[in-house]
């Protein structure tokens, strides 16, 4: 290899050049250090849903040593346009490129790279970066050396609570009045519980009771439970025995009595508790399972001693009630050509304008004038 940092394609999943070991080391030093980093994160997604895209797996060398590397597959965007994104979307709440800390270089060789190869790509589309991430001042520069056109999409919420040094905080926030009087009226169908699955067995036997409530609790809604798909139960089986080998799936229910009212698949990686998938009986629905279940979690991860629960991205009215620091997403969206980068510019103003308008008819209309 030449001198200085370079990039080389993948587009196999059996070539990738990167184990288990050299993957997840590389992840947890980057800035973006997330369950959804992980190799056990992509190897089951693309597993269950690789056969649908097309690999477009970078990585990064340096010196002939493999420094970072972007897990990225070529889809069909909006009006058939040939997109560029990351594995994963839309199922990951956090995503990042993987390069060296303090590496700017690697950042602008990702973006010569593309640029090379622009002709065979319309749009690049970077998901759910988190705001402060070095990746975005970094591609921001980048994409302007490389002659690459760039649009920022707006940010979006990511509430968390943040539990370490909050114990009176939390205390008090959990002995609230309408917290107490919701868990009261659960418990009169019986004493609560929360179990942690950590067993092989254990979690074989939960994930189809996990799955059909899902399915239960969603079916009567317009948004259906994506497991009536035999490819999303997949993934959440290879997923669940990979996390739980590297110490790190977080798959608990809550039980009234002997009934799971409610169960919770999420992450904790790290010093993070990470809300993922939860779901709750439909036929306690008036019993606020949910509120409940968000209240035990709370107590695990502060017996446990961990930093955070974060609720990724989303700002549900339930979030507002539990969190107490707020963190952001944002999307990026590279594109090959200077047209298409100014017609995506225009409609991205056009959409600011008319929401404007909206938040400022709907301020009119009660009475007080709008925030800027």
């Amino acid at each position: 290899m030449t001198s200085g940092m370079q990039v080389v394609l993948t587009e196999s999943r059996d070539q990738v050049p990167l184990d288990r070991e050299r993957w997840n080391a590389l992840a947890s030093a980057n800035p973006v250090s997330t369950a959804f980093q992980t190799y056990e994160w992509f190897d089951s997604w693309w597993t269950a849903f690789g056969g649908q895209h097309r690999l477009h797996f970078l990585t990064l060398h340096d010196g002939g040593e493999i420094v970072g590397f972007a897990p990225l597959m070529r889809t069909r965007g909006p009006l058939g346009l040939r997109q560029i994104e990351f594995t994963g979307t839309p199922n990951a709440d956090y995503q990042d490129l993987v390069v060296p800390a303090h590496r700017a270089d690697a950042i602008d060789a990702l973006c010569r790279f593309l640029h090379a190869g622009r002709r065979s790509w319309d749009m690049v589309v970077l998901r759910q970066i988190p705001a402060d991430s070095p990746t975005i001042p970094d591609m921001r520069a980048a994409c302007a050396r490389a002659g690459l056109g760039l649009l920022e999409g707006e940010r979006q919420p990511c509430p968390g609570l943040l539990l370490h040094g909050q114990e009176d905080p939390l205390n008090q926030m959990l002995d609230r009045y309408s917290i107490r009087r919701a868990i009261r009226k659960l418990e009169r169908h019986g004493p609560l519980s929360l179990r942690t699955a950590d067993e092989p067995g254990e979690i074989e036997r939960l994930l189809p009771q996990f799955f059909e409530q899902h399915v239960r609790r969603w079916q009567s809604t317009d948004s259906p439970s994506p497991f009536t798909h035999e490819a999303y139960r997949r993934w959440y089986r290879e997923l669940a025995h990979a996390a739980s080998a590297e110490g790190w799936l977080h798959f608990s229910v809550l039980r009234c009595g002997e009934t799971p009212v409610a169960f919770h698949f999420g992450f904790c990686h790290g010093d993070t508790l990470s809300w993922y998938k939860p779901s709750f009986e439909p036929d306690f629905a008036r019993d606020s399972p949910g509120t409940a279940l968000v209240c035990r979690l709370v107590e695990e991860a502060g017996r446990r001693g961990l930093r955070v629960l974060d609720f990724s991205a989303g700002r549900e009215p339930f979030k507002a009630r539990f969190s107490n620091v707020e963190r952001e997403c944002l999307n990026l969206r590279i594109f090959a050509r200077p047209l298409l980068h100014s017609l995506f510019r225009a409609g991205a103003g056009a959409r600011r304008l008319l929401r404007d308008h909206w938040h400022g008819l709907r301020a009119r209309r009660r009475g007080r004038p709008a925030q800027d």
